[in-house]
């Protein structure tokens, strides 16, 4: 059966898609790769939804949504179709969360292109040292 790995961002995916090949690069499996990036809105992501859905095979999702309700969207889609996802907007959020004991709001959005992309190398340099 075929593996499927997508990149699901709402910026330029690069940091991501990085991280995401480094990742399945040590399980030395072939698998086919799906960017959907520059998400701007709710329905180019169901467009992106609507093409994944069409593979066949196992899956897995690296995301980085940094708007709330697309990032609640895709966990649904996610967990309906039965994909393993990898979210690693929130994986950051938490962790400096739970680092500073404040709990973050979610209905503001980060503006600041600079620290949406702060936030996203910081994720990749804690995620590679925890499991490097």
């Amino acid at each position: 059966m075929d593996l499927f790995v997508y990149i699901i961002s709402d910026a330029d995916g690069m940091d991501i898609l990085h991280l995401s090949r480094n990742i399945m690069d040590r399980f030395e499996i072939k698998y086919k790769e799906k960017s959907f990036l520059n998400i701007s809105n709710y329905e180019i992501l169901c467009k992106a939804f609507a093409d994944i859905k069409n593979d066949c095979g196992y899956k897995i999702i690296f995301s980085s949504l940094n708007h709330p309700n697309h990032d609640s969207a895709l966990r649904n889609f996610g967990q309906k179709e039965k994909i393993l996802l990898i979210d690693c907007t929130n994986y950051t959020i938490s962790k400096i969360s739970e680092y500073l004991g404040i709990i973050p709001s979610d209905d503001k959005e980060v503006e600041n292109s600079k620290i949406i992309h702060h936030i996203k190398r910081m994720e990749a340099i804690d995620f590679a040292i925890k499991y490097d």
